[in-house]
């Protein structure tokens, strides 16, 4: 079990913000969830991006739920910024 906050998301300022610890609180919480109900196929990947959409502060995903994500992300669908927040996250 991991949890994440998609509400609150950190991510950083630029490269040099990913360098020196600069983030910003972002709420991504109804995009990445819409991207992911768009973008993938499966009850799984639909119950997830619902969970991240419907989110309202930290949620807790199970080990299926974080290889669900990671497979997301290995997609590149989202802005370099937010993709290594989501990795980041993740790692902590």
């Amino acid at each position: 079990m991991k949890k994440v906050n998609f509400k609150n998301l950190k991510v950083p300022v630029g490269i040099r913000g990913l360098r020196e610890g600069n983030f910003m609180g972002i709420d991504m919480a109804e995009s990445v969830g819409d991207l992911m109900y768009a973008r993938t196929s499966g009850i799984k990947y639909k119950r997830l991006a619902e969970k991240i959409f419907d989110s309202k502060d930290e949620i807790e995903l199970d080990d299926e739920e974080i290889q669900l994500l990671n497979n997301f992300l290995a997609m590149n669908l989202l802005f370099s910024n937010v993709q290594d927040a989501i990795e980041l996250m993740l790692t902590d």
